[in-house]
């Protein structure tokens, strides 16, 4: 088994429920009345002959956080349960102590309290951008939760199936780490978050074929077979990872019951299915289907790829409505993409768009949708917010710290306005203008047209130690002013500083190399104190011809090295110090011990 398939059947596989114990949950579920909806002009019977195995829930709906209201969840619970049997809590009654989490990189956190189930759906789905939907079915689908007048403690612990994997070697096994309603909820809803931003990292993707398999014993023992499934989109993808089965045709012949074949599983079927009873269509067969590719803004116009079909009408290439900002425009899915008439032979090649459309400077929101023909509705593909660029300045610029200060210097330039006659500068946030008048003949041959002035360099005045440097370019014309990535510098206090490169004994005499200086006098060559413990010390002199100290150090000048001997034992290891003496402000400074053996 791959890394890959590791973690896609036990780490992402988790909240699986074995086809056995599925079997007892839908024979449970099929007593309950369905009759009620929260949305009767939504609302339908599920069929068996519109499931699609590669489009069970589209990703608007998947990933629509805003569908329900806390009342509404509420009403809905009450009307799936009227009377809760004496000695059990219902779903609809139940509340709990919730916790207070910070943000992470798929939710946006929590505030905690003592809650309702509704209103813990409801702020799981706010804070992780899942639909309130989604998991009042996958609370059904795992547990019944929702139907339940009699639910047992242990339906809570695991709610959500959350981090309960198929493991036949330990049958009913969840993470206590995960257990608990609320707990199951978000962590859940977190996890669906991260197949999306992740989702090369799993077994099952949107826009290919994946092979998925009917059973667990398809993995376990080979006894059942595999489907091969065109996943259409990632919401679909996502129900995969969490419950990697595809109901076969027993199962969907017996939609509302729990006939089996030994090779039929219900979990992807029973989230279908009751959704449909319950909410509607998630995605309807007949909705218009493909991807969005690409979709990226760029000097002026936005790009954007992919691809759309109709099942009404397979070979015929259909109008795609891009709308930018609210306005709308038409697009045509007509060119060739051999990868569409490979994976839906009967569809043929021309369902390729890719097109460019102009925009002006700045940040837009883009909609792609793809225009239904015969049966269904218009399907979104999504929507994103781009930046379009202009003809905004270029540059680059670099920083180093000296005695005292920082030195920096760069080019800009702005190819549709005159050239920036001044940037700005910050230091640690405290900003000032900067004129850009210095030639950069080197600039200006390989920005032909621009001119010979463009560059700009100087020193500041700052305190020792670290400081964080940003330069922004201004701009002229079309463009907006562009930010530089900020640079981080080290500058020379009133201490001084230094370093010993080696320390080398033998013959009785003790070599040493290295620098010392002292930004409060830049020109001073200092003494360095010659400690070897437990012997005499003595002073050797700072003031041999030392280039890099003043590349490495703007403004303290280059004669501040020391290559010198001193008396050293023939035999013994001693620890040898070296301190730099101070000029004016500060102390005197212990640059570096090391320990030396004579040879």
């Amino acid at each position: 088994m791959t890394a890959t398939t590791a973690r896609t059947e036990l780490r992402a596989r988790i909240s699986r429920a074995f086809a056995a114990f599925a079997a007892i949950l839908v024979l449970a579920t099929a007593l309950v009345a369905v009759e009620f909806t929260f949305s009767p002009e939504q609302a339908q019977a599920a069929n068996a002959a519109n499931f699609n195995p590669g489009m069970i829930i589209s990703d608007a709906e998947f990933y629509n956080s805003n569908s329900m209201t806390v009342a509404e969840v509420q009403a809905f619970l009450n009307s799936k349960v009227s009377n809760c049997q004496a000695g059990y809590t219902c779903l609809k009654d139940f509340y709990q102590q919730t916790p207070s989490w910070g943000p992470n990189a798929y939710c946006n956190g929590y505030s905690g309290g003592v809650q309702t189930a509704a209103q813990i759906i409801v702020g799981v789905a706010k804070s992780c951008g899942i639909n309130p939907k989604v998991l009042i079915v996958t609370l059904q689908k795992e547990t019944s939760l929702i139907t339940l007048n009699a639910p047992s403690p242990w339906r809570y612990e695991r709610a959500m199936g959350y981090y309960c994997p198929d493991d036949p070697n330990n049958p009913g096994f969840c993470h206590p780490d995960y257990a608990g309603f609320f707990n199951q909820l978000y962590n859940a809803s977190w996890q669906f978050q991260e197949y999306r931003a992740n989702p090369t990292d799993y077994n099952y993707q949107a826009g290919r074929y994946n092979k998925i398999a009917y059973h667990p014993s398809s993995w376990q023992t080979g006894a059942c077979p595999f489907a091969n499934v065109y996943i259409q989109n990632q919401a679909t993808a996502a129900l995969y990872i969490y419950t990697p089965y595809v109901p076969n045709q027993t199962a969907l012949a017996d939609l509302y019951g729990g006939s089996s074949d030994g090779c039929s599983s219900y979990g992807n079927r029973n989230f279908w299915r009751e959704y449909t009873d319950w909410f509607g269509s998630g995605a309807s067969p007949y909705d218009p289907f493909g991807n969005l590719d690409s979709l990226v803004g760029g000097k002026f116009q936005i790009s954007l790829s992919g691809w759309a079909a109709d099942m009404d009408v397979p070979t015929r290439s259909l109008y795609m409505w891009v709308t930018i900002d609210g306005q709308g425009q038409h697009i045509y899915a007509n060119k060739p993409r051999a990868d569409i008439a490979a994976n839906y032979p009967k569809y043929g090649q021309y369902h390729g768009f890719d097109a460019t459309l102009s925009a002006k400077q700045g940040w837009h929101d883009v909609c792609v949708t793809a225009s239904n023909i015969g049966q269904g509705n218009h399907t979104r593909f999504g929507c994103q917010r781009v930046f379009v660029d202009g003809e905004s300045p270029a540059g680059d610029f670099t920083v180093k710290g000296g005695a005292k200060n920082i030195s920096f210097e760069g080019w800009t330039v702005d190819r549709d306005g005159s050239d920036p006659r001044y940037i700005w500068i910050t230091v640690d946030g405290q900003g000032q203008p900067w004129n850009v008048n210095q030639p950069r003949p080197d600039v200006q041959k390989a920005w032909p047209g621009s001119s010979l002035y463009t560059g700009f360099s100087g020193l500041l005045p700052v305190s020792g130690g670290k400081h964080e440097v940003c330069i922004t370019l201004v701009n002229g014309g079309t463009g907006i002013n562009k930010k530089l990535p900020c640079q981080t510098v080290s500058a020379l206090g009133d201490q001084p500083v230094g370093h010993l490169d080696t320390a080398t004994a033998s013959d009785g005499r003790l070599r040493l190399t290295g620098w010392a200086a002292d930004a409060s006098d830049p020109s001073a060559q200092l003494y360095v104190w010659v400690a070897k413990l437990g012997l005499d010390g003595q002073h050797i002199r700072a003031n041999t011809y030392r280039p890099d100290v003043e590349q490495l150090y703007t403004g303290i000048g280059e004669w501040h090295g020391f290559d010198a001997t001193v008396p050293f034992p023939t035999s013994g290891t001693y620890t040898v110090c070296l301190t730099a003496r101070n000029e004016g402000p500060g102390n005197n400074t212990l640059l570096y011990c090391k320990s030396v053996t004579a040879k």
